[in-house]
């Protein structure tokens, strides 16, 4: 007896590459499925995994990668300018 199987295969919008953004995107059968990382020097701000849903959109908003230590260093340089003014 063959059994015959149909699946259903959705695409969601292409995602878009930010600055240090690494995007390892996996097809499977039933879904799409996006792993995002970051290069060195830069820190993942927001899900680290999307799944492309059956209406053709993710399921969370898509992540970028924010510099590491860009915040401290900019308050480093604030303190230090106040410093030489005082």
């Amino acid at each position: 007896m063959l059994t015959v199987y149909c699946v259903l295969i959705v695409t969601c919008p292409a995602l878009t590459f930010t600055t240090g953004l690494q995007v390892t995107r996996v097809s499977e059968a039933d879904r799409s499925v996006a792993h995002f990382s970051c290069k060195g020097g830069y820190s993942l701000l927001g899900a680290a995994t999307l799944t492309c849903l059956t209406d053709r959109t993710w399921d969370a908003v898509q992540p970028t990668c924010g510099r590491m230590g860009m915040i401290n260093i900019e308050f480093t340089l604030l303190i230090v300018f106040f410093i030489f003014i005082l």
